[in-house]
């Protein structure tokens, strides 16, 4: 995006300065847009966040909220959403995120990362689309979501619950596998980790310790 596609009413942080930080606590509400780019880093620091608009980071930009609260204020399911790409890296640690009781999106592609550790959505659901080289984490969390899942990203999920999978099989490859059962906590499941019968896939999944799979 060119700078002289911003708007007055968009939170930038990255330019003019390249290596900008900015960081957020306290009681916070921005009505508009969060972009974040080249190397610039946005930290929420246990603020009580209210965001209305989109975020998007790319570059080598991050956004990282660390505890405290980060809202999603939404009349409609995915009204909102983010997308992260190239380097750029989206980060929720030990915090309380909600969408206001509606569905929210983000579109991770180039070698983007989501990161989620001891973190609990508290409202809403995340709707997750994976593609090129992207990364998504999730630890020790509640955050209720679905994976489309393409190229050759990769999703790795341990001690959470609440996933569903959908797999992309591209023209080329062969898929006859059994997948794990759903009514039980998962130990540990790699897909597609050389299994028989599964060939020409590129990404992958690594599950520990999870819940509610489907």
């Amino acid at each position: 995006m060119h700078p002289c596609a911003f708007t007055d009413s968009d939170l930038v942080v990255g330019y003019p300065d390249t290596n900008e930080t900015l960081v957020i606590s306290g009681d916070y509400s921005h009505q508009g847009r969060i972009l974040v780019l080249n190397h610039g880093t946005l930290i929420l620091d246990h603020a009580d966040f209210n965001l209305r608009g989109d975020i998007y980071i790319w570059g080598n930009g991050a956004l990282r909220v660390q505890g405290g609260y980060f809202t999603v204020v939404q009349l409609f399911a995915y009204q909102y959403g983010a997308t992260v790409t190239d380097s750029g890296s989206l980060v929720f640690d030990s915090a309380s995120v909600s969408y206001t009781g509606q569905s929210w999106s983000a579109d991770i592609a180039g070698k983007g990362q989501l990161q989620v550790a001891n973190t609990t959505l508290t409202s809403g659901f995340t709707t997750l689309s994976l593609g090129d080289l992207a990364q998504v984490d999730y630890t020790q969390s509640h955050f209720p979501s679905e994976y489309v899942i393409l190229d050759s990203s990769t999703v790795r999920l341990a001690d959470c619950d609440t996933a569903l999978l959908w797999l992309g099989f591209p023209d080329s490859s062969v898929a006859d596998f059994t997948l794990p059962a759903t009514d039980t906590m998962i130990r540990h499941w790699e897909f597609p980790d050389s299994l028989p019968g599964v060939s020409g896939i590129s990404y992958r999944i690594v599950l520990d310790s999870m819940t509610n799979v489907m």
